[in-house]
């Protein structure tokens, strides 16, 4: 319905449709743990993406199966010990918001079970073939959506129950309904629809077009690397000549490392740890300036623009005052914008610190909403 692409991976407000879902139950405080069932052979990719995207509360990412109830029961087995509830989640619903994932939750621990649904707004004909058999009192009808919570006792004792009926259903609530246990209604009125079809991804990234985002944001970021023999020395793109060079996975520019890290932080996405690890061989000896950009295209991504831009190097040798022009200038133009919003200046820390033993930078940045 999809065209053969995986809703869960298109990009959404700057980030994938399944990590905009992640994001909200992060910022839900009723949420401890969040573990995630993907594709079979995808676990390490879907973890390593959440976790560049600063999902902090990722417990464990597990394969899915050929049902959803198989994917679920996937996820239990990695559920903490002391988790007395859980709450299971469409990846593809990423506009709920963590309000209401909070009321799905206060309801299951009042009641045992409780789901996220829409009160039906339109009047409900049950039909006879192609035509109307009865009209349906819409006052009773409810569309089923997710998160649907429950008492974890209770749903593993259900599952024990039905066995391999279990594995027919379509949504978790009904293993409840299977055993005669009530499930709470917990009604949402906002906007909780299900990307399915192409369509449902333009009325999403509408959605989050429309968020009240905040109009400015603030970042900064500091990184550090030693010198050594054999390396170049690189500083915003600009090759500084030098017998020593700086030590790093990357080429080491630690003063657009500090610059992407400000950004990433002021967005809350993490750090460059995260999304470009030394373990990965791609970023061996990569160009920064080249990280910069695809850093830059997740900020524009996000709603955002850069206001202003200032970075301290902390270097006792080589002196940097003649080459700070074309590092500002190398700036200015990965980010399409003036020279005048684009600050470097170099210090010394007096033969402390350092001691020149190697390179650090500071760095601040704004952002405006676009």
């Amino acid at each position: 319905r999809m065209g053969g692409i995986n809703k869960q991976l298109c990009e959404l407000g700057g980030a994938p449709v399944f990590v905009q879902s992640c994001l909200k139950f992060e910022r839900c405080a009723d949420v401890s743990e969040i573990i995630l069932a993907v594709p079979a052979g995808q676990t390490e990719a879907f973890r390593r993406t959440a976790e560049q995207y600063g999902i902090t509360k990722l417990a464990a990412v597990t394969e899915g199966g050929a049902s959803r109830f198989i994917s679920v029961r996937n996820a239990l087995a990695a559920v903490s010990e002391e988790a007395g509830y859980i709450a299971v989640h469409d990846g593809a619903r990423p506009l709920i918001e963590p309000a209401d994932i909070s009321r799905v939750i206060a309801d299951a621990k009042a009641f045992g079970a409780a789901i996220a649904a829409a009160p039906a707004c339109d009047t409900i004909k049950l039909a006879d073939g192609e035509s109307v058999a009865s009209t349906i009192p819409r006052e009773c009808i409810y569309l089923a959506q997710t998160p649907q919570a429950f008492s974890l006792p209770l749903y593993l004792k259900c599952v024990e129950r039905l066995g391999a009926q279990a594995e027919e259903l379509t949504d978790d609530s009904q293993l409840f309904e299977r055993c005669g246990l009530a499930v709470h209604i917990t009604a949402i009125t906002q906007p909780n629809f299900k990307i399915t079809r192409p369509a449902d991804l333009t009325a999403a990234r509408a959605a989050f077009s429309g968020e009240d985002l905040p109009m400015i944001r603030t970042g900064c970021g500091y990184d550090v690397h030693r010198l050594c023999e054999g390396r170049r020395l690189v500083l915003c793109g600009a090759e500084i000549p030098s017998p020593l060079g700086l030590l790093g996975h990357s080429d080491a520019d630690v003063a657009v490392h500090a610059l992407m890290d400000a950004i990433l932080g002021a967005l809350a996405l993490g750090d460059i740890g995260k999304l470009f690890p030394d373990s990965d061989p791609a970023y061996k000896d990569a160009d920064s300036m080249k990280l910069l950009c695809e850093v830059i295209s997740r900020m524009t991504s996000a709603g955002y623009s850069l206001g202003n831009l200032d970075i301290t190097i902390i270097a006792e040798k080589p002196k940097l005052a003649a080459f700070i022009p074309q590092m500002r200038e190398n700036l200015a133009k990965a980010f399409g914008c003036d020279i005048s919003r684009v600050s470097v200046k170099a210090t010394t820390e007096e033969g402390l610190g350092l001691a020149g033993e190697g390179i650090g930078a500071h760095a601040a940045v704004l952002l405006i909403r676009a």
